[in-house]
């Protein structure tokens, strides 16, 4: 069967089942408005008649909550006097005025929704009959496009029950988004139905021959699978997990290539294509934080065509782009940020077929995971040569297919699947809202730890990435050794100097006396101070005063929130975290597991004793052994990479 006909078999199921059972489509497809994946894909509405207020609002029919993690609104500015400026797309976001219903304890502030961090719970009413939150914007404000991003755990569901309204000049109310309304659900179904099966069709395109037998195959026994579930009167949980197993297992087939490249001209991306006559080229990266590409090089049948601004040693700055309309793709996948690109111009048009680019650094090809390379003749018609990300574009548009089908309930395959996903394009800000997801489902979070090490193994050239408490992060040993060591001596001797005495702690102590070096997925540095006098009871207050006199040191820190009883001091090159413990009598108080505060003996801990860690002197516990057992348990001298997931 070809994947054409194996595609239309499996649509036509779906198509049908929408068609002939359209009140059974909550039963057997119960994410197809909202589920715990929705995070993912935020909702894009295009606004094609002047609003002057977009208005939210919970439909459901019993008292309920209104909560989301953000909007963001892109328009025209017509303050600008400048008429380029006037029609350049921007971000408007911060021009509105915000106000909802009510608000809910420590999130008093409605502009919240549209000034605040993407992946949290920015807005937040009281459990009330239609709760609403709404937007109203200046005179001079053209709005052009919306996104609503979902709240990022279970209770994001009830973004099911929501509607958008847009606010004409005249006061006119007009539905924008309205999936549960009277004749939405199937279409907007359908809809999603189709921009998966589209995705699963570019991932395809993707594979080798012998690998799309095999994706073919997967997608046939999905459809086979199709048909006896949506006969089923109430499917269970492992009904929906053997159901969306096929299409994982197709999405995971594309999931085997790393989109980096190297350092060198020989390790670099060689991009080849029929000649055809090109005067500019563009390198853009979509959506990250990158900053440098070592350098580029254009030819024609190998002969490399030498202009001034490419030679084969000479760094080419990627700079942010000023001009033009705002790049909104990266929008529609969380990929926030502004998008970088270089522009480089022959003046006049020469036949070219290939071009190879490489990195500048170890750490710039960690960066470069979303690259788009065009060509053009005359700077308005543009050809994409290479786009390295098609593929988390398209695996994101597939998996809104099993999302459909098992809502709330992930199975495992679907957890590993964003790990290795998120990992082989280095999203780290996907990280931690994803662990938040799966926190406390043990299976959940084994499948996603899997998909991580699966992906970051693939690295050749990128510093790894590791899974750790913190999300995924480069682990110490893979950063540069001297800055992080620089940062704790600093952090050391400012402890030193407000008359403390540091000792190493929890994982830097682990370390230093199992490893003689970082253990091999630690990605920050723990230090601690022991405060004699100070019960558990005072150890937040003790914080302050710690973190206090370390900032009259210099020491750019601040205390963590309340009950962490922790210092933090955050850099670019190491993220420090500094301890604060009680002794009273014989009696240490320390933070445990999940930072509560537990008792221990004092005499494992003191007196202190030196330690030598990686070339410089330290303070530790007296029995550093006997600490890390009470810490980590008797398996302490065994790597643990997940552990404290």
């Amino acid at each position: 069967m070809t994947f054409t006909t194996t595609v239309q078999q499996a649509n036509k199921i779906l198509m049908d089942h929408l068609e002939k059972r359209p009140k059974g489509i909550r039963k057997h497809l119960p994410g197809a408005v909202a589920g715990m994946s929705d995070f993912l894909w935020p909702v894009s509405l295009k606004l094609n008649q002047p609003f002057k207020a977009i208005r939210i609002e919970s439909t459901h029919p019993q008292n309920e909550i209104l909560n989301f993690s953000r909007i963001e609104f892109f328009g025209f500015d017509h303050a600008k006097h400048n008429t380029k400026s006037q029609r350049t797309l921007i971000d408007v976001s911060t021009t509105a005025e915000c106000t909802q219903s009510s608000t809910y304890k420590h999130l008093p502030n409605p502009a919240m929704g549209a000034k605040g961090n993407v992946f949290a719970c920015n807005v937040h009413t009281n459990r009330e009959k239609n709760p609403w939150w709404q937007a109203d914007f200046p005179d001079f404000i053209e709005l052009k496009k919306m996104y609503f991003f979902n709240r990022m755990d279970k209770n994001g569901i009830r973004s099911e029950h929501i509607k958008i309204i847009g606010i004409d000049k005249d006061g006119e109310a007009h539905t924008l988004y309205h999936p549960l309304a009277p004749g939405n659900l199937r279409p907007h179904a359908t809809e999603r139905i189709a921009a998966a099966m589209k995705g699963l069709q570019e991932l395809r395109g993707t594979l080798s021959f012998e690998k799309q037998q095999l994706f073919d195959k997967h997608l046939d026994r999905f459809s086979k699978k199709s048909q006896p579930y949506f006969k089923l009167a109430s499917p269970t949980i492992q009904e929906r997990h053997a159901l969306v197993k096929p299409v994982l297992k197709a999405v995971n087939l594309c999931l085997r290539n790393y989109p980096e490249f190297g350092m060198t001209r020989d390790t670099g991306k060689l991009i080849q294509f029929s000649k055809r006559s090109v005067r500019y080229v563009r390198v853009r990266t979509v959506g990250r934080d990158a900053t440098h590409i070592g350098g580029v090089e254009i030819s024609r049948k190998g002969k490399w065509l030498h202009p001034k601004w490419s030679t084969g040693d000479k760094v080419q700055a990627l700079t942010y782009k000023r001009a033009g309309q705002l790049n909104q793709i990266p929008y529609q996948y969380n990929l926030r940020g502004k998008s970088a690109s270089r522009l480089f111009d022959f003046n006049k048009p020469r036949n070219i077929n290939e071009i190879r680019i490489w990195n500048m650094s170890k750490e710039a090809a960690g960066k470069t995971s979303f690259l788009e390379v065009y060509v053009s003749t005359d700077k308005k018609n543009w050809t994409c040569v290479y786009d390295s990300w098609l593929v988390f574009r398209n695996t994101l548009e597939a998996l809104k297919l099993p999302s459909m089908i098992v809502k709330t309930d992930w199975p495992p395959l679907y957890s590993e699947t964003l790990g290795k996903l998120f990992s082989l394009y280095r999203c780290q800000n996907m990280i931690n809202p994803t662990l938040k997801m799966i926190r406390g489902t043990p299976e959940l979070e084994k499948a996603f730890g899997k998909g991580t090490q699966a992906g970051s193994k693939l690295a050749r050239y990128a510093a790894p990435l590791h899974l750790t408490k913190h999300g995924l992060q480069v682990p110490l040993r893979h950063r540069n050794v001297e800055k992080v060591m620089g940062r704790f001596i600093e952090t050391r001797d400012a402890i030193l100097a407000a008359g403390y005495s540091p000792i190493l702690l929890y994982g830097t102590l682990l370390g230093a006396i199992r490893e003689k070096d970082f253990i091999a997925h630690d990605d920050d540095l723990d230090i601690a101070i022991i405060l004699d006098g100070i019960a558990p009871e005072n150890i937040d207050r003790a914080k302050i005063k710690v973190a206090e006199e370390l900032q009259e040191q210099g020491l750019p820190c601040r205390a963590g929130g309340l009950s962490a009883p922790i210092v933090h001091y955050r850099s670019k090159d190491v993220n420090i975290d500094i301890f604060i413990l009680g002794k009273v009598d014989e009696t240490v108080y320390w933070p445990h597991k999940k930072l509560k505060i537990v008792p221990e003996k004092a005499d494992i801990f003191l007196p202190l004793r030196p330690i030598r860690f990686k070339g410089h002197d330290f303070l530790a516990p007296k029995d550093p052994e006997a600490v890390s057992e009470a810490r980590y348990g008797k398996n302490w001298k065994t790597p643990d990479p997940l552990f404290e997931l």
